[in-house]
């Protein structure tokens, strides 16, 4: 095997077999990643697979590419977890805001509503002189 084989490669998990997992690597191999390796993987989980050489029907097999401790992992389940934390250990602040006299909004709110009936009184009335009028 070349050291381009072995260099590990990004994957995804077609299909479990009873003999181990298919992998679909990013350049388009097929690979077996035997049961043996212990890895529970299901089918569309991503990893980063190693060749490690070929079995005896000639397919490539493989192996996961574990991260070294030091290499923090980063994936959807970590962010999900820190945003659940973040939603349950820290409730909503407390907004406190001034006190406002809503008296202003309702002299407001008044004085459309009064101005908008006397419009449609004296559509009324002008509707009214038409039809009389056509008569």
């Amino acid at each position: 095997m070349t050291s381009d084989a072995m260099t590990p490669t990004e994957g995804e998990v077609v299909a479990l077999e009873e003999d181990g997992a298919r992998v679909r690597l990013d350049g388009g191999t097929l690979g077996l990643l035997p049961r043996s390796a212990g890895a529970s993987l299901t089918v569309g989980a991503r990893r980063t697979f190693r060749v490690e050489g070929r079995g005896q029907g000639g397919e490539v097999i493989l192996a996961v590419v574990t991260p070294s401790p030091g290499t923090p992992t980063h994936s959807f389940d970590q962010e999900f977890d820190r945003l659940q934390d973040a939603l349950a250990n820290h409730g909503p602040r407390s907004i406190h805001q001034p006190e406002h006299n809503d008296t202003i909004g309702k002299e407001q709110i008044e004085g459309w509503m009064k101005r908008t009936t006397d419009h449609v009184t004296r559509l009324r009335k002008r509707r009214a002189k038409r039809l009389n009028e056509q008569t």
